[in-house]
């Protein structure tokens, strides 16, 4: 129950749910995760940095470019 959706009257899902929650983030911490964080209501409501690109927590995206460094497999 619960969740996000694109269109009033639309179900909820994770697709929409997810993008919303991950601009959130971005708003919150900002693109780099260095500027200013701002939340608005209590301070629970702060979501994790995460990397935008990506679409993951940045130490997620961080753990995903070392493990293709080391294995050979060049990330760009």
């Amino acid at each position: 129950t619960g969740g996000m959706v694109d269109k009033p009257g639309k179900s909820p899902d994770l697709y929409h749910t997810c993008y919303a929650l991950s601009g959130l983030s971005a708003a919150q911490n900002g693109v780099s995760g260095v500027s200013q964080v701002v939340v608005f209501g209590r301070p629970s409501n702060l979501l994790c940095p995460i990397d935008p690109v990506l679409n993951v927590l940045v130490g997620k995206g961080d753990w995903m470019r070392k493990w293709f460094q080391e294995n050979g497999t060049p990330y760009n």
